[in-house]
């Protein structure tokens, strides 16, 4: 997901589309995401630390705001 988050924000800058853009920003996201519930299932498998996984979700939350 970010290298497809790279290339779309790449191609729309050349091409001048803001739509594309902008769901470049939104891949980057859902990259964010995919991550932050990888590490929480990790550290709640390992370590027993379930809020691991609400936390990321905090700090994404903060920066999709």
């Amino acid at each position: 997901m970010p290298v497809l988050a790279w290339k779309k924000q790449e191609v729309g800058k050349a091409i001048g589309s803001i739509a594309l853009i902008a769901d470049s920003k939104e891949s980057l996201a859902c990259a964010f995401l995919s991550i932050a519930f990888l590490v929480g299932l990790v550290a709640n498998a390992l370590f027993g630390f379930w809020e691991a996984d609400s936390l990321a979700g905090v700090f994404i939350s903060l920066y999709l705001f």
